[in-house]
């Protein structure tokens, strides 16, 4: 075998090797995955919503009225790290901040946790919808 064969042979090997690599997907860096819960008419959409503690959920609240604002709380303890009450201008959105190391606890412990929350609105409209917190 010549040395140009040899390179050939060599080039025929490497590049198709190259190819896949270089094909390979890139993983995703780790953040967050926002599940968006609508309010509108002081129903929230969906009822319940699912968040995992491995993929590092978060709520979005989004108020989809026109006219009026609303306010979601929690009664104590709240399964998320940034807080117990979390107002929802009109027209606008507010997060919930990561999932707590209690319901992240409770969640390994028992498989999943349902945590019920109140939407008030600004029109006097109550609701009472469910995050259901699983491993």
């Amino acid at each position: 075998m010549t040395s140009r064969q040899s390179r050939v042979l060599l080039a025929l090997c490497v590049v198709p090797v190259l190819a896949i690599i270089s094909c390979k997907p890139t993983p995703s860096p780790a953040g967050l995955a926002v599940k968006q819960v609508t309010i509108s008419n002081c129903i929230a959409t969906p009822d319940p919503v699912t968040l995992s503690v491995k993929a590092g959920d978060q709520v979005r609240w989004v108020n989809a009225d026109a006219v009026g604002s609303y306010t979601i709380m929690f009664t104590p303890p709240s399964p998320f790290t940034a807080g117990t009450t979390f107002p929802l201008p009109q027209g606008g959105s507010v997060s919930s901040g990561g999932i707590s190391s209690s319901a992240a606890q409770c969640a390994h412990t028992s498989g999943s946790c349902t945590y019920k929350y109140t939407v008030a609105g600004s029109n006097g409209c109550s609701q009472d919808p469910r995050v259901i917190i699983q491993q």
